[in-house]
């Protein structure tokens, strides 16, 4: 698709411009942030802000080189990101400002926020602000599946819903997000754009001792759930 189509797309606030624009310039971007980064995991986060910033900007904005457009903001997050963890590490914490600051519900409902300014899609969280004695890497780990799993929605699926909870179940936390959207067959995921990040969800899960499962059906929406005994979530 030409460059002025796709945004175009952007004008007419339609989701298919943050496909086309990932399956055009999905892996310029991602060259640009890991090139910063040296890792996948967050190249691939700063390239989905990528896609957010750019829905926020155009309108108003009509690039007149798209790449270009899309290789600054790219390489502006990733500078921003790899400063942030430097700082990070100098200060020997790993914990993400957001949750340091907010704690992991009022994080989840501040992103939540975010997601329904940026793509207009209307954000329900029930989320149990009770949810405490939840160590650092567990509180990082569900920030992190929260995040994937709700750009994904929105990227994706063409939801006009996205449904968020985190609560306790059976003497278990379990955070989950729900779309009514297109769904997709799970066993093949023809997604373009370098995949949702199921595996890099699921490895998040197993690392902090829960499970996680996703269920789809092409026209059924998505579902991607985490269960994690709460007796061995304090680390």
């Amino acid at each position: 698709m030409e460059d002025s189509q796709i945004i175009d797309l952007y004008w007419a606030r339609l989701e298919q411009a943050i496909q086309e624009t990932d399956t055009k310039y999905g892996g310029y971007c991602r060259a640009i942030a890991h090139n910063i980064l040296k890792s996948m995991e967050d190249s691939e986060e700063c390239v989905s802000d990528t896609w957010l910033r750019a829905w926020n900007a155009m309108p108003p904005q009509r690039p007149s080189v798209l790449s270009a457009f899309l290789g600054r903001i790219t390489r502006n997050l990733s500078l921003d990101r790899y400063k942030a963890a430097r700082a990070e590490k100098r200060g020997g914490s790993s914990f993400p400002a957001a949750l340091d600051e907010l704690g992991l519900a009022a994080a989840i409902q501040a992103h939540c926020a975010k997601l329904e300014r940026g793509f207009g899609v209307a954000m329900t969280a029930e989320l149990d602000a009770d949810v405490s004695g939840l160590g650092p890497d567990t509180q990082t780990a569900l920030y992190r599946i929260f995040q994937e799993a709700a750009m994904n929605a929105c990227k994706y699926s063409r939801s006009e819903t996205i449904d968020v909870a985190l609560r306790r179940e059976n003497g278990n936390v379990v955070l989950q997000v729900r779309d009514n959207g297109d769904g997709f067959d799970t066993a093949h995921p023809a997604i373009r754009g370098g995949g949702l990040g199921l595996e890099g969800m699921n490895e998040r899960a197993a690392a902090i001792g829960g499970t996680w499962s996703i269920y789809s059906q092409p026209g059924e929406g998505t579902t991607v759930r985490v269960e994690l005994p709460e007796e061995g979530s304090t680390r």
